[in-house]
C-alpha cells in the first residue's frame, strides 16, 4: 500500500525541466534524461588514483582478523570428498543431484 502511495505521489511531481551542463533549461524528456545520466556518469566514474602508500597505511590500521597458520595450509590443500559431501547435503530440499547424474565416487 504504501509503494502505491508513494508511486502515485511522485506520478503528481514530474520532473519539467532541468538545468543543463552549459547552464540553459532543458524541458524536453530527452534533455532530462541526457542531464540525468551525465551527473550519474561523473558521480559514478573511477575515482581518483591514490598512491600505494595511502592503501598500505589504511590496510595497516585494519584490524582484520587472521587465520592461524594451519589453516592457511589447509585452504591451498585439496577438497576431500567429505567437504563435497558435506556442501551437498547442506543443499536446500530439492537442489541435490540425482544418483542417475552422479558416478559412484559422489554417492554418500
Amino acid at each position: 500500500m504504501l509503494a502505491r502511495l508513494v508511486q502515485a505521489e511522485a506520478k503528481g511531481n514530474p520532473i519539467t525541466s532541468i538545468e543543463l551542463q552549459d547552464g540553459s533549461i532543458g524541458y524536453t524528456s530527452k534533455a532530462i534524461n541526457e542531464a540525468f545520466l551525465s551527473c550519474y556518469r561523473e558521480l559514478y566514474k573511477a575515482p581518483i588514483q591514490l598512491a600505494e602508500e595511502v592503501y598500505d597505511i589504511y590496510l595497516d590500521r585494519m584490524q582484520l582478523p587472521q587465520l592461524p597458520r594451519e589453516e592457511r595450509l589447509e585452504l591451498g590443500g585439496p577438497i576431500t570428498p567429505e567437504e563435497i559431501g558435506g556442501m551437498i547435503k547442506g543443499l536446500a530440499n530439492g537442489k541435490k543431484i540425482g544418483r542417475a547424474s552422479c558416478g559412484k565416487e559422489c554417492r554418500l
